[in-house]
């Protein structure tokens, strides 16, 4: 889990203001999972812009590794993957606000994918660069090493 900040509470005086507190909390925590969703998209779209940047520049067996099929249909899957994490965290954007059950399954539904979806593509960028025998954590092609934690940011996003 990521730790963002600590808010102490002792000694508060408070007053319930309506509704249900456990309904309030269930609505906060689906609206902090699409948020950290759309975080962990634009992370994808970064590393994929960067892998991307990299193949155009290194050169194996005299041509760039962009020119290799392989390497085109890694990067078409990382697309299409981050494409889709991107739509996924947008319908649950949009349920957030119709709340119940629609929101629910459309958050649970996010969370699954976004997660699957930023493993995915970490990995494949990853991949890319181990392929390439290059160091992944140089300063040059920084973005793969925050990788991993792009996949630690999808999975505090399905946490209970």
């Amino acid at each position: 889990r990521r730790w963002i900040g600590e808010l102490k509470l002792d000694g508060v005086l408070s007053r319930r203001i309506g509704g249900s507190a456990a309904a309030a909390l269930e609505t906060a925590l689906d609206h902090a999972v699409i948020a950290v969703g759309f975080e962990a998209v634009a992370s994808m779209k970064r590393l994929l812009d960067d892998t991307l940047d990299y193949v155009k520049q290194r050169r194996a067996f005299g041509k760039t590794l962009a020119h290799f099929q392989v390497v085109q249909h890694r990067l078409v899957d990382m697309l299409v993957f981050s494409e889709e994490a991107g739509t996924t965290a947008e319908a649950a954007a949009a349920a957030a606000a119709a709340g119940g059950r629609v929101r629910a399954l459309r958050v649970a539904a996010a969370k699954t994918h976004l997660c699957r979806a930023a493993r995915f593509v970490a990995v494949r960028a990853r991949y890319v660069a181990i392929a390439s025998r290059d160091a992944i954590g140089s300063a040059r092609h920084a973005s793969a090493s925050f990788a991993p934690s792009l996949v630690t940011t999808a999975r505090a996003a399905t946490s209970p």
